[in-house]
């Protein structure tokens, strides 16, 4: 699963966790001027 956690403006981390256990690589980040980091692509 993909997930995002916003940081300092505009920037949020992006991490691929494998599901069920939990563990979790940072891939990297990405900026964005608006909409919901939880739904990358989908700007709300």
């Amino acid at each position: 699963m993909l997930a995002a956690v916003r940081g300092s403006r505009p920037k949020a981390t992006v991490y691929d966790c494998e599901l069920p256990s939990g563990s979790c690589e940072r891939l990297g980040t990405i900026a964005g001027r608006g909409g919901d980091p939880e739904f990358i692509g989908n700007d709300m």
